[in-house]
């Protein structure tokens, strides 16, 4: 869209480049630059928004996310209070229209996301998630019928391999030679003192870049498993209740039937004299 952010809101032009958002992240992040630079707009940019959402297909509802988790992040950390305000106006408008199983995992992790970052307040977190897995909980029969206990077990055994690679790689992390959160400026003066060796600065700090990102994503990961672990283990929480309440109905079954034949010895020996 245009960059002049002189022009007057054009709602359906802008819808129009909503409808058709490429599922890149250059297009993602290009119009979400063009909606913080005109935020002057942010009601109508949201409403346009929560329209076409509620409008187009399935697979182009994630790009539309997309484009708001960028827009609302952006918004967050340059404290443009307004776009948050304004969006979090339609966000439980658009979450049912969001719920479909081929996204809904990932529109749930861009949740867990602003509840890490504190992009809205919990409570709001926590309706949005309420409104998304509305009516796709797991019957306690479907649970029962396709819980595996050696699945549980494998998936803790990945977790643990993920939580020792995050370890790894912080390690790694901490052994590198410039510590790209906390700069030393003497450390860093000193270092500086000719060309090669800027040269040999810029190298470290491309190295402990990478080892950052490689930090940054296993850690991703094993949140998400984290996750997926946690699931699984209030599944295996019902399962078992369900097996120990089938167990104590048999127990109490035997038990019953137990009484009763003592009940009809007791008969026989009465009407039976012994020998």
């Amino acid at each position: 869209m245009s960059s002049n952010s002189k022009e007057s809101f054009d709602d359906v032009k802008f819808m129009k480049e909503l409808v058709h958002l490429r599922d890149t992240q250059e297009a993602i992040q290009s119009l979400s630059a063009w909606c913080i630079k005109n935020k002057k707009s942010a009601y109508k940019i949201a409403r346009c928004w929560v329209k076409v959402t509620k409008k187009v297909k399935t697979e182009q509802k994630l790009p539309l996310f997309y484009l708001l988790n960028d827009v609302v992040q952006h918004s967050k950390r340059k404290n443009f209070n307004e776009v948050i305000e304004r969006t979090q106006s339609v966000l439980k408008e658009a979450m049912p229209h969001l719920k479909d199983e081929t996204i809904c995992s990932k529109v749930r992790r861009v949740l867990d996301i602003w509840g890490e970052r504190q992009v809205f307040p919990d409570k709001f977190i926590k309706e949005l998630v309420a409104i998304l897995e509305s009516g796709k909980k797991k019957d306690i029969n479907d649970i029962v019928d396709s819980f595996q206990p050696n699945q549980l077990c494998t998936q803790i055994k990945i977790m643990k391999a993920l939580e020792d690679d995050t370890e790894y790689k912080l390690k790694t992390l901490s052994e590198s030679d410039v510590n790209l959160i906390d700069f030393d400026e003497n450390l860093l003066r000193q270092k500086l003192t000719d060309r090669q060796h800027g040269n040999d600065f810029i190298g470290e700090v491309e190295d402990s870049r990478k080892k950052l990102e490689q930090y940054i994503k296993a850690v991703d990961r094993e949140i998400t498993k984290r996750r997926q672990v946690k699931d699984l283990l209030e599944q295996a929480r019902k399962y078992y209740d369900s097996l120990h309440e089938e167990a104590n109905i048999v127990a109490n079954a035997y038990t019953s039937f137990g009484k009763k034949v003592k009940t009809v010895n007791k008969k026989l020996d009465v009407k039976i004299p012994p020998n």
